[in-house]
């Protein structure tokens, strides 16, 4: 199964190298997109797009990782859509977007940029899941 991986917390969060390396040694084949910044709050927001101005990204790597990873100027649910348009490869079958530092609950899920790239994933048809974890170092 292709499983694309992202976060709003950024590609050099803890949360989305353990995340991706897990979901790798559990068998799957591992894409990881996640934006160049700390998106937290974005929900399911894609940012701006417009038809002048590229989406910058970039190749990156998470170590232990042998699936590749890239950073996307732009929140997690762009990331989602770019994925989903093959951008980085096929067509991931699952969206698994965390590990986020801090609980997503409440309210605070209608803003979450976590569960706002699994939202997204649906609305594209797609399966997807938000992770969060909530420890006393958050």
């Amino acid at each position: 199964m292709r499983i694309l991986i992202t976060n709003d917390d950024g590609i050099d969060s803890p949360g989305i190298h353990e995340l991706a390396r897990y979901v790798e040694q559990a068998g799957h084949e591992v894409v990881v997109v996640a934006p160049d910044f700390d998106a937290s709050g974005t929900a399911t927001s894609i940012g701006r797009i417009a038809p002048d101005t590229p989406i910058r990204m970039q190749r990156s790597s998470i170590e232990g990782l042998e699936g590749e990873a890239y950073s996307l100027a732009g929140p997690p649910a762009l990331c989602v859509v770019a994925g989903f348009l093959e951008a980085f490869g096929p067509k991931p079958d699952v969206v698994v977007s965390g590990i986020n530092a801090g609980l997503n609950t409440g309210r605070s899920t209608l803003h979450s940029g976590t569960v706002g790239a699994a939202l997204t994933a649906q609305n594209f048809g797609l399966r997807g899941l938000a992770v969060s974890l909530e420890t006393s170092e958050n």
